[in-house]
């Protein structure tokens, strides 16, 4: 069988995770990165899987590849997070370990793809908590997510490079910007914040950012 997945590297994780679990390790050959149809966006047409987990893909004989597809998982749900989470519970010797840094805490500020969240909020955030560090697009994307992943703390507007962070360590601390202070060019739909509502009952320390809720 071949599992079809779509994204940038934050949803690569979430649906072929997610997927894994779903019809079973040994029923999946090959994991499809589907890259048709996304224009100029070469950050969307790289398969990361095998930079971040290696030891995962050669130990379960699960070959990835990009193709020109549009086919994709579609786990940007509350199942898709479950099953994805509980993959990597199942499959933890395969994974690398994480080392949370405490104190370290991060703003990831998204703007390559979507920018929902506009320069004037993002500075207004940064500038009213001095611990924080930055992290944006201009950097490699594989060093940023490992740097997040092993983050104490995260602040950032609603996207799956830093949710999927969780899937490791359910009990990270991460704000998420709320719609309500979404005021960048780019929008999200409105049942895509439910989603990231829903599934804080799985992740107890999600939860939406309020100016005083750093800690």
């Amino acid at each position: 069988m071949i599992l079809n997945v779509r994204g940038g590297l934050g949803m690569q994780i979430l649906e072929t995770f997610s997927g894994l679990e779903k019809y079973g390790v040994n029923n999946i050959k090959e994991v499809h990165i589907n890259v048709g149809n996304l224009g100029d966006k070469n950050f969307l047409k790289q398969n990361y899987l095998p930079f971040l987990f290696s030891h995962l893909f050669s130990s379960l004989k699960i070959k990835t590849k990009i193709v020109e597809g549009t086919a994709k998982q579609n786990s940007f749900t509350v199942e898709g997070f479950r099953l994805a989470r509980q993959f990597v519970l199942n499959n933890q010797k395969f994974l690398p370990l994480y080392g949370v840094k405490h104190g370290v805490k991060y703003l990831h500020v998204r703007k390559l793809d979507r920018q929902l969240v506009s320069d004037e909020t993002y500075d207004k955030i940064y500038n009213s908590h001095r611990v924080l560090r930055k992290i944006d697009t201009s950097g490699d994307p594989i060093e940023d997510w490992r740097t997040l992943l092993n983050a104490d703390y995260i602040i950032g507007a609603p996207s799956t490079f830093t949710l999927s962070t969780l899937l490791f360590n359910g009990n990270k601390r991460i704000s998420v910007i709320p719609e309500s202070m979404c005021d960048g060019p780019a929008k999200m739909a409105s049942e895509h914040f439910q989603v990231i509502q829903n599934i804080m009952s799985i992740f107890p320390n999600l939860r939406w950012y309020k100016n005083d809720s750093i800690c």
